[in-house]
């Protein structure tokens, strides 16, 4: 009687480096061997140790989704219990919401110099996971792709770069202030948490990208001490130089909100009632006004 033994080989990842994170599309081969030249033995696949339905020894993805990460691991199935060792594929997704995994940004940040600035930010992730860590990461140091150090604020060493303090948790407000902003601070950050089970990590990229104005806010307007007429028309016009985004601007008359959020606050056809102290701000930072423009405005009287 002849006895046919089977040795199996350690679990082949054929394709991506080890440990490489891959991207939304990217295709793999996991490849499981023995040396067994007498027969075609048949395999059994894990994922996060629970059984797949493939047999061959070839496991193939051809275009990889977030759930796709994950411990792998192969056996005999002559004998399940005898499994190769673990290759671990790592997964870092494009923002979907159909994919459970996400961070929320929002546009293009324009700052002053000088000012106070909130990176608003939410993040989602399968209620299955709790979070464990978070971070921040700037891409002006950070050469790894956020996946490790340098950041600007780790939970895991409780550690912040100066003038970084994070005002989210660990549930889905991942909110960055960025106190005294410097023209060094310009950049693309990224936020980054990982969970409690495994293949549980996610950056959000592309990130949301920070630019500091070399020049205070500016309001111009119609000459100093001018009076208008009524029916003149009048612009006021507030600029920063970012030239990355298109700011968002908020309209200050005597120290009350106007409901425009252009860049130039136009008036057609003045009346009297348009004489005040105005200013402006960036929407993103409204405690930081420009200088007041004031408009001086004497009506006719009419019957």
């Amino acid at each position: 009687m002849w006895t046919l033994s089977c040795s199996l080989k350690a679990l082949q990842l054929t394709g991506p480096p080890e440990n490489e994170t891959l991207k939304e599309g990217d295709s793999v081969n996991l490849t499981c061997a023995v040396n067994c030249s007498l027969n075609s033995p048949q395999f059994v696949w894990f994922k996060n140790n629970q059984r797949l339905p493939s047999s061959d020894p070839v496991l193939h993805s051809s275009a990889l989704t977030v759930e796709d990460s994950g411990s792998y691991s192969c056996a005999l199935k002559t004998d399940e219990a005898a499994r190769s060792e673990i290759v671990r594929i790592h997964f870092e997704g494009i923002q979907s919401d159909s994919s459970g995994w996400g961070v929320n940004y929002p546009g293009q940040i324009c700052a002053v110099r000088g000012s106070n600035v909130r990176i608003l930010c939410s993040y989602f992730y399968p209620s299955s996971h709790e979070v464990e860590t978070v971070s921040w990461c700037s891409m002006n140091s950070n050469k790894e792709k956020c996946f490790d150090a340098p950041y600007v604020y780790d939970s895991s060493s409780n550690s912040a770069s100066e003038g970084f303090k994070y005002i989210g948790n660990k549930q889905s407000d991942c909110t960055l202030l960025i106190s005294n902003v410097q023209f060094n601070h310009s950049a693309e950050y990224k936020f980054r948490f990982k969970t409690n089970l495994d293949g549980g990590r996610w950056t959000g990229d592309p990130g949301v990208t920070l630019q500091v104005g070399v020049k205070d806010l500016q309001l111009t307007g119609p000459p100093e001490n001018k009076t208008l007429k009524e029916g003149d028309s009048v612009n006021l016009t507030c600029a920063v130089n970012c030239s990355l985004s298109s700011p968002q601007f908020v309209w200050f008359k005597n120290n009350q909100r106007l409901p425009s959020s252009d860049p130039v606050l136009h008036s057609s056809a003045l009346i009297v009632e348009d004489s005040g102290n105005y200013s402006c701000a960036l929407k993103t930072n409204e405690a930081v006004r420009s200088e007041i423009v004031t408009i001086h405005f004497e009506g006719e009287s009419t019957c």
